[in-house]
């Protein structure tokens, strides 16, 4: 009974360090600027504040590769259902960023 406990209170602790970790990305994810103030920032810079230098649509294209989330790792998950929900949310986010690219 005493080593369930002790086993337990292993999960506990492990379990608080993941949501801890999440939190704070969630806080980070939250607290980002929208697609919008990203784009609404270089508008200004160039046109409200006339400082075209070295600001064209490519800063902007890059601004926006900035914004957008990094890819993710299923590595060491055993779970079908994490690796196909990573391999789907990359494969989304390498389209998006497909579409950033001048032809």
């Amino acid at each position: 009974m005493i080593e369930e406990l002790e086993e337990l209170s292993v999960y506990d602790d492990m379990i608080e360090e993941h949501f801890k970790k999440k939190r704070k990305s969630y806080l980070d994810f939250i607290q980002q600027d929208t697609l919008y103030d990203v784009i609404a920032d270089w508008w200004d810079e160039i046109f409200i504040n006339g400082n075209p230098s070295g600001q064209n649509i490519e800063s902007l294209i890059d601004k926006i590769n900035e914004w957008l989330p990094d890819e993710q790792n299923h590595d060491g998950s055993q779970r079908i259902e994490t690796v196909c929900a990573v391999d789907g949310y990359n494969e989304c986010l390498l389209h998006i960023k497909s579409k950033l690219i001048k032809r």
